[in-house]
């Protein structure tokens, strides 16, 4: 699993539904992957 060595860096992460990120700086890259995921999910309901 990916990480970041400097503390407080944005290290964000998805495998499957599962999405997180490491720390708190991590929070916006989280959200973003997370509503990409949301978006990928709705796309392919639709097809």
């Amino acid at each position: 699993m990916p990480r970041s060595t400097l503390p407080f860096v944005s290290c964000a992460v998805t495998d499957g539904n599962l999405g997180t990120g490491q720390n708190p700086g991590s929070a916006k890259a989280t959200a973003k992957k997370v509503v990409e995921a949301i978006e990928g999910n709705a796309s392919r309901e639709r097809d």
